[in-house]
């Protein structure tokens, strides 16, 4: 068995080690960590020098916070932010990894369907379950002419 490295004091972003502990995860070594904000956990020792934990979570609430913040949005979104809503966001086209072909229609293969969904004004909206994809694809066209249609068509004029 290696010998291993002792990453007692080191510093990982916001976390500093503090020791290592008897337990093992995955037969990995785990570490009790301490974060910049006081809070403390046990984390693989792997995922510090991966990069992949940097804090106990304070660091995604915050820079959730600040990419939500008013000023941000008003600054970053400019002439598209129209009543809550980015109208560039509305005219996206799929994510890559899309295997319905659809934006906002997904299979759920906990439950063996398809489910369609729409984000409108900071809500999403749940449309339904479907056994076809054709269904969930109509109700999910069907919610785009009822919510982008008109605001995209009311602003239209200002592109």
């Amino acid at each position: 068995m290696a010998k291993m490295k002792d990453l007692t004091g080191r510093k990982y972003g916001r976390l500093t080690v503090i020791k290592p502990l008897e337990e093992r995860r995955h037969a990995k070594v785990v570490w009790h960590v301490k974060c910049e904000c006081g809070n403390e956990f046990d984390v693989i020792g792997s995922s510090l020098t991966g990069g992949y934990t940097k804090s106990c979570g304070c660091l995604q609430k915050e820079h959730a916070k600040e990419n939500m913040s008013p000023d941000k949005w008003n600054n970053s979104m400019g002439k598209n932010l129209k009543e809550k809503t980015n109208l560039s966001l509305l005219k996206e086209i799929n994510f890559k990894n899309n295997k319905s072909g659809v934006r906002g229609v997904f299979f759920r293969k906990d439950i063996n369907r398809w489910e369609a969904r729409i984000g409108f004004k900071k809500r999403v909206i749940h449309l339904g379950q479907f056994k076809d994809i054709k269904d969930a694809i109509k109700a999910r066209k069907d919610a785009e002419e009822r919510y982008y249609k008109p605001i995209l068509d009311k602003y239209a004029e200002e592109e």
